[in-house]
Parts: structure tokens; C-alpha cells; sequence
């Protein structure tokens, strides 16, 4: 929590007894604007479509020359930390509700997982595919799985190993409640305050990796559905997942600023809807230079028409 916020701290009573200061977030939870199941249900799916045209364009075509590894890597690797914020708040911390989930969790809240986890996986599917059918050397593939392998290592294997064992439990302590497990916690903080600026930056960064390339390989139909619905998808994240701004905007010394309100919004929920909106506008800059290059190619084939037509 940012140092600024410290005067809009509140106690409770036993707290106060005992002379500790805690955030209201610990005693209350406030949710954001509901959302019907069917609404968010087919946001899921149409994100999970989108998917489709592209991955059957590079099946179908065995062939992913122009789709730069380095854009798919740095894609995956967000979705990735999506699905680490997820898994962490749904499983992991499922008995401590308040951020990410209702309180108790519902069904909302289990599709919100289900999105992330699909579309991680999809990412995966093409990931992997256009590797296999990219004609990139063999050391340059086997740098870039190791980097993904390296990072799944320091992001959901732990969360992995956190819900089957007790190793994060202390000494003595076996099958500790969630707020026991510190250095969970602490591997949490350090995705928060250090990893998710660096991940929305390789996000972006990919981007301008694959605008480098030919848009030979890249499926207009799929750019034109993942522009479209990773746009709507970002503005549902806003509403979908809980945050606590009663905590914030209804403290008795008055409202935080809204300045101090927005960046921990963003650090604790809001990086979703950040990430999927550049993925949209990364998506549309790819779907305006690939048809401008198929214009291209369409004229030059009608400026030789002639030409052929004559001999």
C-alpha cells in the first residue's frame, strides 16, 4: 500500500485494543458494479473464438513466417501473470475474499478464472504452433521456450506446489490457513509492485517486434475479431472484478484523492483491463498494416494484368 494512503487508515475495535492499524479492506469488502452471468459468459466465449481464425490459418497453412516468436512470447507471458493473479486469489488465498473475488465467490467469479485460464491456454496452442512451423534456428526456439520456461517457474509452478503441499506452512505448522504463508505473500508482492510494469512493458515491446515483420501470416478475420473483442473484453474487467472502493472514496477524514485512488486500482485489478486494451490497439495497428499490404498486393497484380494480357 502506497505511504500517501497511510492517513486514511482505519481500526477496528479488537485492532484498536491491541494497538495494530488495519485498512477496512480487512473487515469489509465492497463490490463493483454487477455484472449478469450471461453477459460476462459471452464476452468468455467470443474471447475464446477469437482465438480460432489464427490458430487455423497457421495449421491449415503450416506455415507462421512473418508471426514474430518474440510477440507470441511477450503475449503469453502476460497472459500468463493474468492467470497468476487469478489462480493466486481463487485458490490459493479462496478462504481471505476481497480482491479479485465476491465475498463468498460465485459463479462470476469462477468464469472471470475460467476467461483467463482459457485464453492462457489458447495462447499456448499458438505459441507453440507457430514454433513448430516458424523456420526460426533451433537455438533461437529453445531460448524462447526457456525463457517462458523460466518464467512459469517463478510464476504458477509455485502457485501449483503452494495448493498441494504445505512447503510455504512454517515449521510445525502443517495445513497453515492462507494468511500464515508468508512467503506466498511476499512472492505475490513481488509479481504487484515489481513484475506487472515490467510485463505490460514487454507487452507493448512485442508489438513493435511484430510490426517489424511481414504481416504475410497473419489472419485479417482473427485481427479484426481479437481488436473488437479484446476491446469490449477491457472494459468489462472494470466492472468484473472487485475492488474495494468503499474503502477508499467513504473514509470518515474524507474520500482519498482519486489520484491515489486510479494507480491502486490498476496495481490490484486494473492491470487486466490495461493489458487486454494495448492488446486491442496492438491487434488493430497489425489489422491496418496487413490490409494495407494486401491493397498493395492487389495492385500490383491488377498493374501486371495488362501487361500479361498483351503478351
Amino acid at each position: 500500500m502506497d505511504e500517501s494512503l497511510a492517513p486514511y487508515m482505519l481500526w477496528t475495535e479488537k485492532d484498536r485494543l491491541e494497538g495494530a492499524p488495519v485498512l477496512t479492506a480487512k473487515v469489509a469488502c465492497a463490490p463493483t458494479a454487477p455484472l449478469r452471468e450471461g453477459k460476462v459468459s459471452f464476452v468468455f466465449i467470443l474471447s475464446v473464438a477469437s482465438f480460432i481464425p489464427q490458430i487455423h490459418h497457421v495449421w491449415r497453412g503450416t506455415d507462421a513466417r512473418g508471426i514474430s516468436p518474440v510477440y507470441l512470447l511477450f503475449s503469453l507471458i502476460c497472459a500468463t501473470e493474468h492467470v497468476f493473479f487469478g489462480f493466486f486469489y481463487m485458490v490459493n488465498m479462496r478462504s481471505v475474499p476481497g480482491l479479485w473475488s465476491h465475498n463468498p465467490i460465485n459463479i462470476l467469479d469462477w468464469i472471470n478464472f475460467v476467461q483467463l485460464t482459457s485464453v492462457w491456454v489458447l495462447f499456448n496452442v499458438l505459441f507453440f504452433l507457430c514454433l513448430y512451423f516458424n523456420p526460426v534456428l533451433r537455438p533461437r526456439k529453445a531460448i524462447i521456450i526457456d525463457i517462458y520456461l523460466i518464467f512459469l517457474s517463478v510464476s504458477l509452478v509455485p502457485l501449483i506446489i503452494d495448493a498441494t503441499t504445505d512447503i510455504f506452512c512454517p515449521p510445525g505448522r502443517p495445513n497453515c490457513s492462507a494468511m500464515d504463508r508468508d512467503p506466498l505473500a511476499f512472492f505475490e508482492g513481488f509479481h504487484n509492485f515489481y513484475l506487472l510494469p515490467i510485463i505490460t512493458t514487454l507487452l507493448i515491446l512485442g508489438f513493435y517486434e511484430q510490426v517489424r515483420q511481414p504481416p504475410r501470416n497473419l489472419s485479417i478475420i482473427g485481427l479484426k475479431l481479437q481488436a473488437a473483442i479484446f476491446a469490449l473484453s477491457a472494459v468489462s474487467w472494470i466492472l468484473r472484478l472487485y475492488f474495494l472502493w468503499k474503502t477508499f472514496l467513504e473514509q470518515p477524514r474524507g474520500p482519498v484523492p482519486i489520484y491515489l485512488v486510479i494507480p491502486s486500482w490498476w496495481q490490484q485489478v486494473g492491470f487486466v483491463a490495461g493489458d487486454d486494451a494495448i492488446f486491442a490497439v496492438g491487434q488493430g495497428i497489425l489489422l491496418r498494416l496487413a490490409l494495407r499490404q494486401r491493397r498493395r498486393g492487389e495492385a500490383s497484380d491488377a498493374e501486371r494484368q495488362p501487361l500479361l494480357g498483351q503478351a
